[in-house]
């Protein structure tokens, strides 16, 4: 895969696939943020519960994402693997990085 970036890796990935890490993906970002529907809360609540210990939830913060805690909610929700949720979390959240907003990277 010499060359392959995490976005042609994602893209290359049945279309189940990348349904399984984009839901992931929502569900983690619902779990550490206000985001998400009335519809969401169940899940989270559901999250929260089971995953508490893979969210890095910070008072006063309108958004914080820990990439390791991310992936590694992501491996445990979806079944796949750390090296297609990584690649699918970097693919997704590189743009948030760059534009500033409050992310922390732990990897």
């Amino acid at each position: 895969m010499f060359g392959t970036t995490a976005k042609d890796l994602v893209r290359s990935l049945p279309e189940e696939s990348r349904q399984l890490l984009e839901n992931g993906l929502r569900r983690y970002i619902n779990a550490t943020s206000e985001e998400g529907t009335a519809q969401d809360r169940s899940q989270v609540i559901a999250d929260l519960k089971l995953y508490r210990h893979l969210l890095t939830l910070e008072e006063g913060a309108a958004y914080l994402c820990n990439d390791r805690d991310c992936i590694a909610f992501m491996v445990a929700v979806t079944g796949l693997s750390e090296l297609l949720c990584a690649a699918y979390e970097m693919s997704e959240l590189q743009p948030w990085h760059q534009l500033g907003i409050k992310v922390r990277s732990a990897l």
